[in-house]
């Protein structure tokens, strides 16, 4: 999944630095790499020791969720025992469409972590990056016009 959709969506949603106590959160929560801000930004964790390439990978992710959450997706694909599993510990273990957020966010950024993927999975995160290049939703057009 290369290309311009893929430049888009980087350039839709700006990578800002973290407020005071988002840095507080990070700095308690090395493990959380970055987070898609309510604001319609990427924020990444400065404590995470990521290299760079972790952390376009993981600004990428965080601006696919962005995507879907401006774009009001919902999505019924099945989550697989494996990613049930593997979100139980986190927010989204309770919250099974911001799990299937993540499973797509993560397939967008090439994040084998919550793999593998099934082919609905797969084809669902594809259709997100397929309405980038058919049109935006007016939150994302607003911020693209800035």
């Amino acid at each position: 999944m290369e290309g311009a959709s893929k430049q888009l969506l980087r350039s839709a949603y700006p990578v800002r630095d973290p407020y005071a106590s988002e840095d507080e959160f990070f700095r308690r929560r090395p493990e959380v790499a970055g987070y898609a801000a309510g604001d319609g930004a990427v924020v990444l964790n400065p404590h995470s020791g990521l290299p760079d390439s972790g952390k376009q990978s993981v600004a990428l992710n965080e601006a696919a969720r962005l995507r879907m959450m401006d774009a009001g997706s919902y999505f019924q694909f099945p989550l697989e025992r494996h990613q049930q599993q593997f979100f139980s510990g986190s927010e989204y273990g309770s919250q099974p469409q911001m799990a299937r957020h993540s499973v797509m966010a993560r397939i967008i950024a090439g994040d084998p972590s919550a793999g593998p993927y099934t082919d609905a999975q797969r084809a669902a995160a594809e259709s997100v990056l397929a309405g980038l290049l058919i049109g935006s939703p007016p939150a994302v057009a607003a911020r693209m016009e800035r």
